[in-house]
């Protein structure tokens, strides 16, 4: 597939922390976040342009994002989780959910975390999920 985020969706190649799915969302951990357990929640639906999907796909992504940022900023310690929808890097229509502590964590790059720090975020999530959802 050219697209990577439908080849995450497909079969999780290249490996990503998967946290959550359902028959038309994928979720799972940002390998370069902007804050530490930052997710993308991606349609399975190939979109370029988020405000391409149509209202019934666009509410869907939004409803799966907002179920998601509850239970995220807890287990962040946030204060809030943010949400953006830019989609220039990848043209795949996605969500970052961002915890934040504060205006701006948003937009300052957190760092890369290890394999090891994604698999226990995602073992954690994963789990917070299957609970909350």
């Amino acid at each position: 597939m050219d697209c990577v985020f439908c080849s995450i969706a497909a079969a999780n190649d290249p490996h990503h922390e998967i946290v959550w799915e359902d028959d038309a969302h994928v979720a799972f951990l940002n390998a370069r976040p902007a804050m530490p357990h930052s997710i993308l929640v991606i349609p399975r639906q190939h979109i370029d342009y988020a405000f391409d999907l149509d209202a019934d796909a666009f509410g869907a992504l939004m409803e799966a994002s907002r179920k998601l940022a509850i239970p995220l900023k807890d287990y962040a310690k946030a204060v809030r989780t943010t949400l953006a929808i830019d989609g220039f890097h990848i043209a795949h229509a996605h969500v970052h959910l961002i915890p934040a502590l504060k205006s701006g964590d948003m937009c300052t790059p957190a760092g890369t975390p290890s394999p090891e720090e994604l698999r226990v975020a995602g073992n954690d999530l994963r789990t917070l999920y299957a609970d909350f959802i």
